[in-house]
């Protein structure tokens, strides 16, 4: 029937009109890859008050380390080279390029950035989301476990928020490809330098003076999970105590009828 919706959509992957900037899709035939094998970046959108922001990274497939971002109220192609020119500025670069066919990325801004240092680039095929599988992943991740969990009212707070998770992310949060191992640790072990500090490019003084402190305490700069897993829990008890008052006192009221809140 072809119905679809009449609101506007973000639409994050134009497709661009310059077919001699479209590249073959090349890690079909990959076997094994590791570390700075392959770079991905893609484009998300978030909800940030009335309007719609986006954020691109730039993500290593082999240790899941995410080593540039951006985030900016328009999609053009310097989101990307600002997300790119971070991820080059730690001293490393991949030898396959993997990307969508979005106008962004197949920009001769773009692309050159890429030939200069001799990178083989790397295209998804059209409407194949799950070639760059490793990104769309991250982005299941991110929102669940961080954006959708705060409110975010600005930019700036849109911002901090990422930079302050990243760091989290890189540095703490185990994964279970790797070994139950932080991506930087993953890289470390391999022999490559880890990722930057991304929440110390945007924090204050007083702030970066409260984050050594922790680290040298061995305290952890961001635990998301912890901290909303602790608040879930406390909601929990509180609704099973409601359940339970209701029970003892043979409350004849169906139970999705009861508003705990």
């Amino acid at each position: 029937m072809r119905i679809k919706t009449i609101y506007r959509h973000p639409k994050t992957s134009a497709p661009g009109k310059c077919k001699e900037g479209k590249h073959p899709y090349l890690l079909k035939t990959l076997q094994t890859i590791d570390v700075d094998k392959v770079w991905s970046s893609d484009i998300t959108y978030l909800q940030i008050g009335p309007k719609n922001y986006y954020l691109c990274v730039e993500l290593d497939w082999a240790s899941r380390e995410v080593l540039g971002w951006s985030l900016s109220d328009n999609m053009s192609t310097q989101l990307c080279l600002d997300a790119l020119d971070m991820a080059f500025s730690i001293g490393r670069k991949p030898e396959i390029f993997n990307t969508n066919q979005g106008r962004q990325y197949t920009s001769h801004e773009w692309l050159r950035e890429l030939e200069e240092r001799g990178i083989s680039i790397s295209m998804d095929g059209k409407g194949r989301w799950a070639d760059n599988i490793a990104v769309e992943r991250f982005w299941r991740t991110y929102k669940h476990d961080c954006f959708q969990l705060n409110e975010v009212n600005t930019l700036e707070e849109g911002r901090r928020l990422t930079a302050h998770w990243l760091t989290y992310y890189n540095r703490e949060r185990p994964h279970a490809q790797l070994d139950n191992l932080s991506p930087s640790e993953y890289c470390r072990q391999k022999g490559y330098p880890p990722g930057g500090d991304f929440f110390a490019l945007i924090r204050t003084k007083k702030q970066e003076e409260i984050a050594y402190s922790c680290q040298k305490e061995g305290g952890s700069l961001f635990r998301p999970y912890a901290y909303h897993r602790r608040i879930i829990d406390e909601w929990v008890k509180e609704i099973s105590t409601i359940f339970t008052t209701v029970h003892e006192h043979k409350i004849k009221r169906p139970w999705y009828s009861l508003n705990p809140f």
